[in-house]
């Protein structure tokens, strides 16, 4: 692959991608002011595209040639058969809606040639030029493309066409980063064993030299061993240590010099004054130094780039679980299918040791499904009819019939690696102060070098060189910019482990500050599973009637109470039309010509209802009213079994010193009897989604702290959203979990104290680690400038920095464990003890 210097080409060659011209033809073309030529219609697009875009300053910046696009122009019809419905349909184009409820779409592109960090600036920029894409992102070490866009303004065969008259080849893409990461760990054990075996050559030369103080060795033998050094050495400076000379050469051409600089800058430096000393027979060479220099950096990059696998593993295995085929049934007959064909309304039939293929329905049959993938849960879960199944899931030991209600592409599964994968492309903000202190470092560092030089220049200029380098070698900020993103990686994958996905970083950087934790009631501290415990009929309307209506309206919704309500008895149940849901109040629709209400008894309306029993009548549950506008109809009393540990959560997080809050919806006397039975405090019941943030906002200025709000439902959703950082349950709402900054994947409210705890765990050691990685930056550059640190020691020392900072991450789990036994100890059995909270 030829490298380029900006716009510097050689003459006779292509000005796009360097092939040479054609004799006696080329194709000219006008770029940054100046005419120059390309080799072939193909390249002449591609260039007149990128300058009809207003980007030819990629040009400047590229430091290898684009990638040939073809010999002809991109026919404009090149992608006209791809179809954003299709390739929804298959997996490879998630749906979504934007803040105005507009539709929405996003894919991941894989682009090949994708060279430089140039490219990825001109395909970004490209793409978020274009009118209907909302995010673009490039990430040019994995070769992809993250696109957002508009479905009513443009469709991805847009995007492809764009990136395609860049020059660049492109396909939509799906699966998991495991293969790349994978890739990645080879070619960096192939580095690591090059370095390492020419570390064992070279020091074993160098061994004749430390041995020969009384410098007896013969001109002759002491020229041919440093030669046989420098042999061993290159490959090692070349091929292994490449990363860090290619990385350093990107960062400062984009003008903000990484740790790699201080690092490739310290390779070169004794290469080449090592060869030169080869070449002029000086008194010293350093092969011995560069070598152990590449190889103790190269051990503590593969150090992080299995944690960075370790914490892509969850996903990848996630992304893996749905099998490629299902047994679908049509007609009375079974067909096997590929999975991703499954759609909604679709019945598949799972047996004992099958996968199940798709979210849906159990309509036959019964048995235990093995969830642990999922959740975490490693005892088998019981299902019957009416349960509802998740893609990825084993079937342990039933025959289910099950109706598809999610296509494989849409399902919870795919959800959760789409939320995994936004929060790793995130940065909190401790980690970007850690960058910006690392990149002003690095200047101060390159500083101090030539300071140092300079001063021993006066004292003793034989040994200026040699103190130079290992102030540059000893005094690298590797330990300080791995100091954030070890801890939080760890941090993440212990808590995915546990059954709590975070989906925003940021939040766990907030959770150690929280100040008072607000749960709501129903389907958060209770089980989600409500009942009808008690009926009473107005205006002569009998039970079976009311249920039915009730069961219409509520149908579709993703209340939790709704769920009370569900008939599955019936094969021609009632539907309602004209639904219009107000949340926090209740539903209104038309059911069989007439129009009905159902929810809070003021929102019912009816105007001549009286004061009954039912209406003051206290007890367990909560009441939800029917009337049609008029008239009262009936009223049922709807009761939800609180969690198995949910007074021991709440009285863990007290005893931590949080206060505790119920925000519910429920009328005030089931919520607050519900608080006592849990041993809450503070309840504010009755309040719709907008008193919710209200309550939230008020708890904040008087708390002086941040809030953490745990729900799962649809009035949550602004609350969750308002919330400094929120939980949602995973058996909630889909505009729940979206707005939360972590998902509970199991049904096990101990994970609040645990995930507290942890984010408490990885602050204190991400304060460890930057006050080791500046501690030891500090103490050891006066020593090196002193000339007391020789260059080996100082490769040597500062790769054990690094090796520190990744160990000491990799003990948050048991310092987690540590904090949420001392404080929650109930609390933490009950989360970590399997099967027992998410058995039924």
């Amino acid at each position: 692959m030829s490298t380029v210097s900006g716009d510097a080409v050689p003459d006779g060659r292509c000005f796009h991608c360097g092939e040479a011209l054609p004799r006696n033809r080329s194709w000219p073309v006008q770029v940054l002011g100046k005419a120059q030529q390309t080799c072939c219609p193909g390249c002449q697009a591609a260039c007149t595209t990128i300058v009809d875009l207003g980007l030819e300053n990629y040009y400047l910046h590229r430091d290898q040639y684009s990638a040939r696009p073809g010999d002809a122009p991109v026919p404009d019809d090149l992608f006209a058969n791809v179809s954003d419905t299709a390739l929804a349909e298959t997996g490879y184009v998630a749906n979504g809606k934007d803040d105005a409820g507009g539709e929405t779409r996003e894919c991941t592109l894989i682009v090949d040639d994708l060279r430089c960090a140039a490219c990825g600036w001109l395909i970004e920029k490209s793409l978020n030029a274009m009118p209907g894409v909302t995010q673009a992102s490039v990430n040019v070490s994995s070769g992809r493309v993250r696109v957002q866009w508009l479905a009513d303004r443009i469709q991805l065969r847009d995007v492809l066409l764009r990136v395609r008259r860049l020059g660049y080849r492109v396909l939509p893409f799906r699966g998991g980063t495991g293969s790349r990461l994978d890739i990645e760990r080879r070619n960096s054990l192939l580095r690591l064993v090059v370095a390492g075996f020419g570390m064992m050559q070279v020091m074993h030369v160098a061994v004749g030299f430390y041995g020969d103080a009384a410098q007896s060795m013969g001109i002759e033998h002491r020229d041919y061993l440093r030669v046989i050094s420098a042999f061993v050495t290159t490959p090692v400076v070349f091929y292994s240590g490449w990363p860090f000379l290619r990385n350093a050469w990107l960062s400062l051409r984009n003008g903000t010099p990484g740790m790699d600089v201080p690092v490739a800058l310290a390779i070169l430096l004794a290469y080449f004054a090592s060869l030169w000393a080869v070449a002029v027979e000086g008194p010293e060479v350093w092969f011995d130094s560069v070598v152990m220099f590449v190889f103790f950096l190269l051990v503590g990059r593969h150090l992080e780039l299995e944690a960075r696998r370790k914490a892509t593993r969850v996903v990848d295995n996630l992304s893996a679980a749905l099998p490629l085929v299902a047994t679908r049934l049509r007609d009375n007959r079974e067909e096997v299918v590929p999975a991703s064909q499954l759609r909604p309304g679709d019945l598949v039939r799972v047996t004992a040791g099958e996968t199940i293929p798709a979210d849906g329905v159990v309509l036959e049959g019964e048995g235990h499904v093995n969830e642990a993938m999922l959740t975490g849960e490693s005892l088998p879960v019981r299902h019957g009819p009416g349960s509802t199944l998740t893609g990825g899931c084993t079937s342990v030991d039933g025959v289910f019939r099950i109706n598809v209600t999610a296509s494989p592409a849409n399902g919870r599964l795919s959800r959760i690696v789409d939320m995994v994968n936004s929060a790793q492309a995130g940065k909190p903000a401790l980690q970007e102060l850690a960058d910006r202190i690392s990149t002003h470092f690095v200047v101060v560092l390159l500083l101090l070098t030539v300071l140092s030089w300079v001063l021993w220049q006066f004292i003793d200029p034989s040994r200026a060189f040699w103190i130079a380098l290992a102030v540059l070698v000893v005094s690298c900020p590797c330990a300080l910019s791995l100091a954030t993103p070890a801890a939080y990686t760890v941090a993440t994958n212990h808590l995915t482990g546990r059954g709590l996905l975070v989906t925003r970083g940021q939040g766990l950087a907030v959770l150690p500050d929280v100040r008072a934790v607000v749960f709501d009631k129903t389907g958060t501290l209770t089980e989600g599973r409500p009942t009808v415990i008690d009926f009473r009929s107005f205006a002569a309307m009998d039970e079976a009637r009311a249920r039915e209506i009730a069961a219409a309206l509520e149908h579709d919704s993703e209340h939790p109470l709704a769920r009370a309500f569900r008939r599955t008895d019936r094969d021609d149940p009632l539907r309602a039309t004209q639904l219009r849901v107000v949340p926090g109040r209740g539903i209104e629709g038309v059911v069989d010509g007439a129009r009905y209400r159902i929810g809070a008894r003021a929102w019912a309306g009816a105007t001549d209802f009286c004061r009954t029993d039912a209406a003051t009548s206290p007890g367990e549950g909560a009441w939800v009213w029917l009337a049609d506008g008029e008239t009262m109809l009936a009223a049922f009393r709807v009761s939800d079994t609180p969690r198995p540990d949910a007074r021991q959560v709440v009285h863990a997080l007290q005893a931590a010193g949080l206060d505790v809050h119920l925000l519910s919806g429920d009328a005030s006397g089931e919520a607050e009897r519900f608080a006592r039975d849990t041993g809450i405090r503070h309840v504010r019941a009755g309040a719709s989604p907008e008193e919710k943030v209200a309550y939230l906002h008020a708890l904040r200025e008087q708390g002086g702290g941040p809030v953490l709000m745990v729900g799962d439902g649809v009035n949550d959703a602004p609350v969750l959203s308002a919330a400094d950082v929120s939980f949602a349950i995973g058996e909630g709402t889909d505009l729940a979990r979206g707005a939360a900054d972590a998902v509970l994947l199991r049904a096990h409210l101990g994970l609040v104290p645990d995930a507290i705890a942890t984010a408490t765990a990885t602050r204190r050691t991400i304060r460890q680690n930057l006050g080791w990685a500046l501690a030891y930056n500090i103490s050891m550059i006066p020593l090196a400038m002193a000339g007391l640190v020789p260059p080996w020691l100082a490769s040597l020392g500062m790769s054990l920095s690094s090796l520190v900072v990744v160990v000491n991450a990799l003990a948050i789990e048991r310092r987690a464990d540590r904090v949420l036994y001392r404080t929650a100890p109930a609390a933490h059995n009950r989360a970590t003890k399997p099967g027992e909270a998410g058995s039924r």
